[in-house]
């Protein structure tokens, strides 16, 4: 199993060479945000110059309430909890004091996926928890969850 490297897990004061693995290259083509959001060659975020925000999606007054409003375009909606869910799957929107700071697509295994800063591999991870705390993302501030589309197979 590849983790990230020692001085990337110092970054993320809850990573763990246990509770994480490197599922991707590193890679500067997409963010955490559009990751979450299921595209992988633009980079999201609202009002930023050289940053892509969807048609139709507002930005809102606060940052928080334009990614909810971001993932409500695609059909998530605000949930309760982060536990796997039958049927759902979730977005988990994380910040610190000054705003949002990241977000993490949970897998149908119940692990959790992040992109890892703007430049950075993307890992699975066992909890939302392990990329949160400071340094870090900070903490979940919104879960958000839509019914999971069927896999053809």
């Amino acid at each position: 199993m590849v983790t990230l490297s020692a001085e990337r897990m110092r970054a993320h004061v809850n990573l763990t060479e246990h509770n994480h693995r490197v599922t991707s290259d590193e890679c500067d083509e997409y963010n955490c945000i559009a990751w979450a959001f299921g595209i992988n060659d633009a980079q999201l975020w609202p009002g930023i110059i050289d940053m892509d925000w969807p048609e139709g999606v507002p930005i809102a007054e606060s940052e928080l309430e334009s990614f909810i409003a971001l993932y409500a375009s695609i059909g998530y909606e605000q949930s309760e909890g982060s536990d796997l869910e039958d049927g759902y799957e979730k977005v988990a929107i994380y910040g610190d004091g000054e705003g949002p700071t990241h977000a993490a697509l949970q897998l149908a295994s119940g692990d959790w996926s992040s992109k890892m800063g703007m430049e950075w591999e993307d890992i699975a991870h066992d909890t939302p928890e392990a990329v949160g705390g400071r340094p870090g993302y900070g903490r979940v501030l919104q879960v958000m969850r839509r019914p999971r589309v069927a896999q053809e197979a």
